[in-house]
This record gives structure tokens, sequence and C-alpha cells, in this order.
């Protein structure tokens, strides 16, 4: 797999438009498919990440050469391009859409927020040449909530942690998962310190964000017996992304949040809870969780209108009984670790 790194960065690197980067995403997805069952999940899970943010970097970088080249000009102040979701813990699947935002330095010149409206349509428009759709919920940086200058970024924060709504929560908990992927990345560090503060004066702030952490229940019947979708084309399958793994991400996000741990990548983000819950406890949840990322990263997926595609289902063929067997033992630590986190978050009240 390294090889294959190696031979994308020279290939990203030699790219002058967008078009050509197209077939390094398709390529991506056809070699690293097919390695997907003989890697080691946590190193091809890294490869798969390393590799979008390669072509992801390229594209914007090739943006703002368009712009640079026309009456626009160059960038009138330090910005971070930000990943989110699945991207901002560097766990992207092969398939994977676009889930972003941006961070500016404000100055004197008046042009900067159209400047910044005109990159992110021409990073939008580069991202949806190369494969990744736009995010279906509006996560992206053409969007003006998610395209803001430091100062405002910040008001945004403190005005999403007073109003405590179950909405207000939903996006600072997107907002938690941020990762820099291009440009100063000491903008993203600045919003994440200020996340951290807000969490630390305001009131009630963990109560609220327990409440949407716990949305998306373990799937395990009462019986521990595995629920199935009962119909349509995945009949007899698992969602394997609602019922396991998102509320994994959500559980360790929450933990982390309580103690301050500003990785964003789930697997570092056990690491890094070991000094807090124990090596026992930490070992247990990583190895669950390695597991759950590699049936996530089995579930078939599709090629609809240029992009591929995924409906985070296990197909009742995988579901044979050592694999049920293994994922029912996940679902049963991470109905713990959801137990764990609510008992945390109340008993600090």
């Amino acid at each position: 797999m390294k090889k294959i790194l190696e031979n994308l960065q020279l290939r990203t690197q030699k790219a002058t438009n967008f078009e050509e980067l197209r077939p390094l995403r398709d390529l991506i997805q056809i070699e690293l498919h097919e390695r997907l069952l003989f890697s080691n999940i946590e190193a091809w899970v890294g490869c798969v990440n390393s590799a979008h943010d390669l072509i992801i970097q390229k594209t914007v970088l090739i943006a703002e050469s368009i712009l640079a080249a026309t009456e626009v000009g160059p960038a009138p102040s330090p910005y971070a391009f930000i990943l989110f979701g699945s991207g901002g813990r560097s766990e992207q699947t092969l398939w994977s859409d676009q889930d972003n935002g941006l961070v500016y330095v404000t100055n004197s010149n008046a042009s900067v927020e159209v400047y910044f409206e005109q990159l992110t349509k021409a990073i939008e428009e580069g991202l949806k040449v190369v494969g990744y759709p736009p995010c279906e919920g509006g996560v992206v940086a053409t969007n003006n909530q998610w395209c803001k200058s430091m100062e405002a970024w910040e008001r945004m924060l403190e005005q999403w942690f007073n109003d405590a709504s179950w909405e207000s929560m939903r996006q600072l908990l997107i907002v938690a998962d941020s990762r820099c992927l291009y440009g100063d990345k000491t903008l993203v560090d600045q919003l994440k310190r200020t996340f951290d503060q807000l969490v630390l004066n305001t009131q009630g702030s963990l109560d609220a964000l327990l409440k949407n952490t716990l949305r998306h229940k373990v799937v395990l019947g009462p019986l521990g017996n595995l629920i199935r979708e009962p119909y349509g084309e995945d009949a007899g399958g698992f969602d394997i992304k609602y019922g396991a793994y998102i509320p994994f991400v959500n559980a360790i996000r929450l933990i982390c949040i309580k103690h301050g741990i500003q990785a964003t990548s789930t697997l570092e983000r056990i690491d890094q809870l070991t000094v807090h819950v124990g090596d026992d406890l930490s070992n247990q949840w990583r190895k669950a969780f390695l597991y759950i990322l590699l049936l996530r990263s089995m579930t078939g997926f599709q090629l609809e209108d240029g992009y591929y595609s995924s409906r985070g289902k296990l197909s009742e063929l995988d579901l044979n009984k050592d694999v049920t067997s293994k994922l029912k033992d996940c679902l049963h630590v991470g109905q713990q670790m959801q137990k764990y986190i609510k008992k945390l978050v109340l008993n600090d009240r």
C-alpha cells in the first residue's frame, strides 16, 4: 500500500486540473478495495484516508490557482480548509462525500468574504468533478454557516452552546470532529481551544451533548440477538453504520470532550483515553472498533452519476456464524460504552 500512496502522490503533484485528478480517484477505489481483506484494517483505513487527503488537498490547490490566474487574485488572508465527519476523523471509506468548512483571518480588505465565497465554490465544483458529492446535510464550505472568519466562528460556537437545543448540539458535535486539511492549522487549533473553554464555562453543556450523543443506540436485541433489516434490498442484513459505527464514534467523542482530549481520530481518541479509563477498557474498545471498521469497509457500494456510494449495510451473506458472533461481542462492548458515558456525564452534575 505504501507504493500506491507514493504513486498517487507523484501523479497528484503533476495534475494541473480537476479532470486529471478523476482517474486517480477511480484508481484508489479499485486498488485499495482489492487489498481490503488482505490488509491490516488499521493500516488500510490509514492508507485510504491518506489517499483522500492527497486528492482533496490538490483539489483545493488547483481551485486556488484558478482564482489566482484571474482578477480575483490570491487569498487575501490566511485560512484553513477543514474536514468534518469521517474525513475529520480520518475514517473515510472508499466512498465518501464532501463534508467540509473553512475559517479565515479577518483583515481590512473588504473583498475577503467575496474571495472565500468564490474559492469555496471552485473547491466544491472541483470535488464534484473528482468524484466527491456535496454533503446532503449541507455541511459544506459553500454554506456560509461553515465558512466564516475566526471571530464569526467563535461567536457562532458561543451561540450554539448558549442555545443548548438539540440542533445546536448536533452542530457542535460536527465541529468537535474538525481537522485542518489545507492551510493554517493554527486557526483550527484556536477553534478547538475555544470549543473546550466553552464546554468548561457553559453550565449543562455536557448534559445537552449527551442527549444528542445517545440518539443512535447500539442495535442489539434484548436477548443479545442481532437485529437485522426486515425488508427491502438489504433484508436479512445489518446496518453497520448506524447500528454500530456511529454509536461507537459518538460515545468516544463525548468521553474525549469530557476529558479535554482534542484528537479527532476515534482510534487516537481511545489511545489517549487510556490514562483515564485504564488499559483493559481502552484495549477492549480499540479491538471492537477495529472490527467495526473492517465490517463497515466490507459493505457493498455502487457508482451512480459519477459518485461512489454505499447504504452502509452488511448483506445477509456477509453475516456468517463467525462474523455474527464477533459483531455481537462488539455490540455488547458498545452498549457498555454508552452506559459508561451516560454515567460519566450524569455523575459530574
